[in-house]
């Protein structure tokens, strides 16, 4: 595939996010109306927001530049121009703002960008448990006390052919609110991420390019299911819901990709527009959530939240239930295909990002070398423990989304653009006079 085509696919996945199974969640409660005109005004804040973050990168001066040594002949009065060097998404607050304002920015995005690898190890997780029923009959893990399980490894089937069966709540965790320290799903997981995870972030752009076209594939399959049980009845044109406020987590995370661009905009080739590729890129995310979210609203019963703690409902579970579904078999496959290929390779790009916005901005040696990879690459997967069953993963989806998510993706980059319009300013005005003074010393002399 031509280059400048997978670049401009790698920002489409970016976009991608384990908020789209709970999307129709959101046209079954709030009515198609409301998430159309949600989904248009978060794309345009988020295409502006990235716009924002890609000037400030520009505006960088020369000096606070790590150059890769084929760019090192480029004149510094550039600054980053032609984006020659590496800038990452804390190097910008790490340079328009104090020591303070940086490690707030830093807490901040470290939280935004694990919080969403952490959505998706959990639910990457649940689909290979899910799997290995499907396929086995049974899954295994280490149970934790909270639940009606002794500690220990057990395994749960769907057959009688163990003590423990498998949760009757279809499209979540085979334990169902059994507490688990892990299961082989999660193991599964992490054999896969490792490979990943060592390499660089332009070694993956075919995994990339793969997961753009399992998107439209999957798109497609979810649409034609839908179509075979619509009723226009199951969604109103306006719905006010209590549960208004937990549906805004998804939203958010699906439109949060500003956090991961500079990583994106110092991989690309200089002749992509990267201004073409966003608002290509919002455009597109907002045909396909729209797709992914108002068929299966149409479709299915038991989407809508209820009452103020109402949480979304994931659509997999509609999707994968024989009394809803007419063809479970592909729905399965595509929904895990979902996972695997959509989730599953976010994951590693999280952890390098996460890492990178470290390195870039801190002198690191020794332990804390180490400990700031323990950070990056290890904490994520021990603080998943408690979210692997039961419903806490909407929780944290939802508060995740508002909290982390939402102010390192949608209101840091207008921050810093302003404090880049200003610098930009007073670097003018410096300009201007460095340039008044010397006409008047070589009139002088």
């Amino acid at each position: 595939m031509n280059c400048d085509v997978s670049e401009n696919i790698d920002l489409i996945v970016l976009v991608g996010s384990p908020g789209i199974p709970y999307t129709p969640s959101i046209f079954a409660t709030l009515g198609w109306l409301p998430p159309l005109l949600l989904f248009a005004a978060f794309a345009i804040i988020s295409a502006f927001s990235v716009l924002f973050i890609i000037e400030a990168m520009q505006a960088l001066p020369g000096t606070h530049l790590t150059l890769e040594p084929a760019a090192i002949s480029k004149p510094f009065l550039l600054g980053n121009r032609h984006f020659q060097g590496t800038v990452e998404f804390a190097t910008l607050v790490h340079f328009y703002f104090g020591p303070v304002e940086h490690l707030i920015a830093q807490l901040l995005l470290y939280g935004a960008i694990q919080s969403q690898a952490m959505n998706n190890i959990v639910l990457s997780a649940q689909t290979f448990d899910n799997i290995l029923v499907d396929i086995f009959h049974k899954t295994c893990g280490i149970t934790l006390p909270g639940g009606n399980v002794p500690v220990g490894w057990h395994c749960f089937s769907n057959n009688n052919s163990t003590t423990y069966a498998v949760s009757e709540v279809l499209g979540n965790s085979p334990f169902g609110s059994q507490p688990i320290l892990f299961s082989l799903g999660l193991l599964i997981v992490i054999v896969l991420c490792l490979p990943l995870a060592i390499s660089n972030l332009d070694d993956n752009i075919q995994v990339q390019i793969v997961a753009f076209v399992m998107t439209l594939v999957v798109s497609a399959e979810w649409v034609v299911e839908s179509s075979f049980s619509v009723k226009a009845s199951r969604v109103p044109t306006l719905s006010v819901s209590p549960s208004f406020g937990n549906l805004l987590g998804p939203i958010i995370i699906n439109y949060a990709c500003t956090i991961f661009v500079p990583s994106w905009i110092n991989l690309k080739r200089q002749n992509v527009n990267a201004q073409r590729t966003v608002w290509l890129t919002m455009t597109l995310a907002i045909f396909v959530y729209t797709l992914m979210g108002l068929f299966p609203a149409l479709a299915f019963d038991g989407l809508a939240a209820t009452g103020t703690n109402g949480q979304t409902s994931n659509a997999i579970a509609n999707f994968i239930n024989p009394s809803q579904a007419h063809h479970v078999l592909i729905n399965k496959i595509t929904c895990y295909a979902f996972s695997i290929v959509m989730l599953l390779p976010a994951i590693p790009v999280s952890f390098i990002v996460s890492e990178q916005n470290i390195v870039h901005n801190f002198e690191l040696g020794g332990w804390g070398k180490w400990g700031f990879k323990f950070v990056c690459f290890v904490l994520p997967w021990l603080l998943i423990i408690p979210m692997q069953t039961g419903s806490a993963l909407g929780s944290f989806m939802n508060w995740t989304g508002v909290l982390l998510v939402s102010p390192a993706n949608f209101v840091i980059p207008f921050v810093i653009y302003l404090k880049c319009l200003r610098f930009r300013r007073e670097y003018n005005e410096h300009r201007g006079e460095s340039s008044c003074l010397g006409m008047h010393l070589n009139s002088t002399w």
